[in-house]
């Protein structure tokens, strides 16, 4: 069977300089794989919770997964390690699942057998993990020549060198960011709505920049959280409100304002904090991002 990934990679964002090593090595080696960064064009714009199904149940011959004590923490993970385990059940236990104890876990992993062989390795330790992966699919490892190479040395440490990022760049990174902040979060209410029978939701698009959700709960408003790219600055910034009386049009008041920062040779977005009472904000993706205004939402009414 012809696959559209020969590998996915899964793993949490705190893992992703290892993630990152590996699924660079394997692309230098022709390898077809899915990693978020290289796959941000399918991604954009896209249903994620339908797209990441696709990719872990059908897409892919193996699904690599990168086990540590964030991962099994975290939402996406666990949507992607739920949608590989229903592939390793199709297939009757044949091999896809690929998993990597990281930096010495060895805690217990939702759904994940303990029958199931592992890899161990470190965070410097990546092209360890490409090594047996090639010997996996029956490739070896090509030297600078691009010819077989059997010794399959280990390169340098490569740095990471600062860049600085156009004001264009920083543009097109918060208005993806938007995009994917805002898709996360229809993935959470849509969640939530299959778990809870009481729940429901609304989106409304106002426009390419701005969208409003209204959450209820037996037919009655919840809240209602309005999210959109605010450009009253010298820099654009994502703002978000929520409430039970909201004014689509009014664009002055906010609960929250989130910033694109560059850190360690990236661009980040960083909120201010105001739905976290004001504590210091890490850098964060746009899917931790959303799963922060999520969370702050949700606390408004859960209990």
């Amino acid at each position: 069977m012809k696959y559209k990934y020969e590998v996915a990679l899964s793993f949490a964002g705190e893992n992703r300089d290892f993630a990152e090593s590996i699924a660079t090595s394997l692309q230098a080696e022709d390898i077809e794989i899915f990693y978020d960064e290289f796959n941000s064009a399918d991604l954009w714009g896209a249903d994620l919770p339908v797209k990441l199904r696709e990719v872990y149940f059908a897409d892919s011959r193996y699904c690599l997964i990168i086990l540590s004590d964030h991962y099994v923490q975290k939402m996406w993970p666990n949507w992607e390690r739920r949608n590989a385990m229903e592939r390793l059940i199709k297939e009757s236990g044949d091999p896809y699942i690929l998993p990597v104890r990281l930096n010495g876990f060895s805690g217990d992993v939702p759904g994940l057998p303990d029958t199931i062989g592992y890899l161990s390795a470190e965070s410097h330790e990546p092209e360890k993990i490409v090594e047996v992966f090639l010997q996996k699919i029956g490739k070896g490892k090509r030297n600078r020549a691009g010819d077989l190479d059997e010794s399959s040395f280990s390169p340098p440490y490569i740095p990471r060198l600062k860049k600085s990022f156009s004001d264009q760049e920083k543009s097109r990174f918060l208005k993806k960011s938007f995009t994917e902040i805002t898709s996360s979060i229809r993935g959470f209410a849509e969640a939530t709505k299959n778990k809870c029978s009481g729940f429901d939701y609304e989106v409304e698009k106002i426009t390419a920049r701005k969208e409003l959700f209204t959450l209820y709960n037996e037919g009655n408003i919840l809240t209602k959280l309005k999210i959109w790219i605010n450009g009253g600055t010298e820099t654009d910034e994502i703002w978000m409100l929520h409430g039970t009386r909201i004014d689509v049009s009014e664009d002055k008041e906010t609960n929250e304002m989130i910033y694109v920062e560059q850190y360690e040779g990236e661009l980040k977005l960083k909120p201010m904090g105001m739905l976290s009472y004001g504590s210091s904000m890490n850098f964060m993706s746009p899917q931790q991002t959303a799963d922060y205004i999520w969370r702050a939402i949700c606390s408004e009414f859960s209990y």
